[in-house]
């Protein structure tokens, strides 16, 4: 099962799940392209996470591939007690335990994927594996992560952008720091000039 919502795929993420579907079910959920439907009231993030949790697997396709980016999609998942099936931050490694999710990247083909997810499930041994990590304290290299998060995001973003200011990463004295990239940036400045209209 997969969750989206959004129409962004600079990952290659629909080809990849359309291919997939053709050799092993998959229910699509979320606002882009769903196959099914919430059951009863949608209250939310605890409406997914029950969702999720109805699944041996989730397909946790990130919507971008990038160091460091990681999303909601492959916690949700783990917080659910369903096996992530992930295709994004090829560095995903440093943010979840070992063997608690499948690395989509890792077979050659969506049919090689579906191959060894029939495997999982007819084989439950091999399938419970992938939730040893839950039994077992956190690697201390995730551990040592957790403080970062009482700080709001919002506030960790600011400051970073701030940091990257003052080791003038703009672009020539006088011009602003571009954190976000040009194209943002002159949207940004277009939408204040409409406003200001």
């Amino acid at each position: 099962m997969r969750f989206q919502s959004a129409s962004i795929d600079l990952s290659g993420r629909g080809a990849f799940a359309a291919e997939l579907a053709g050799h092993i079910g998959v229910d699509s959920y979320g606002r882009y392209r769903p196959t099914r439907q919430i059951e009863g009231p949608d209250l939310g993030s605890q409406t997914k996470i029950e969702t999720i949790a109805r699944y041996h697997f989730c397909l946790a396709l990130e919507n971008s591939i990038a160091p460091d980016y990681v999303t909601e999609k492959i916690f949700d998942p783990l917080c659910a007690g369903s096996v992530p099936v992930y295709l994004g931050a090829p560095n995903v490694g440093e943010f979840v335990p070992a063997n608690s999710y499948i690395d989509a990247t890792a077979f050659g083909t969506p049919a090689e994927l579906a191959a060894y997810l029939r495997h999982l499930l007819e084989t439950p041994s091999a399938y419970e594996a992938y939730f040893a990590w839950r039994s077992q304290p956190l690697p201390e290299s995730i551990a040592s992560r957790l403080p970062l998060l009482e700080t709001p995001a919002k506030c960790r973003l600011a400051e970073l952008v701030h940091q990257r200011m003052q080791q003038g990463q703009g672009l020539s004295p006088g011009w602003p720091s571009l954190p976000f990239g040009g194209v943002s940036f002159l949207r940004t400045k277009l939408r204040r000039w409409r406003k200001s209209r």
